[in-house]
């Protein structure tokens, strides 16, 4: 069983999804949520993004092989970035990159709601 956020009628929604079908979550999700009626099958639900994170923190150039990918000196202390919760997209949701970068790297981040 996973948890979900979803898009029906213009209007976001925490669902439980088991196997291909999302069900209802009700109750919170993380105290007692459980399984409720069933809304759909995958391809019928819009999949939204996770969370939505008013802010994110992240840790740059936390990793030796960036650094070094990158042409960078190892930080002597902790770099930390801030980005918009916009940031956030859902599986279907395209994005894309400034003309000036060449490439993307995924990150780990924590999501905060503020």
């Amino acid at each position: 069983m996973r948890i979900v956020r979803y898009q029906k009628d213009q209007v976001s929604h925490d669902d439980l999804i088991e196997g291909n079908m999302a069900h209802e979550l009700v109750g919170k999700v993380f105290e007692e949520g459980r399984r409720g009626q069933e809304v759909g099958a995958l391809g019928e639900v819009k999949l939204l993004a996770p969370c939505v994170p008013q802010a994110i923190w992240s840790n740059d150039a936390n990793y030796p092989w960036r650094c070094h990918d990158r042409h960078f000196d190892l930080p002597t202390e902790p770099h930390v970035l801030w980005a918009p919760g916009t940031m956030i997209g859902g599986p279907e949701r395209e994005f894309s990159l400034p003309r000036f970068e060449h490439r993307a790297d995924f990150g780990a981040e924590e999501m905060l709601s503020i």
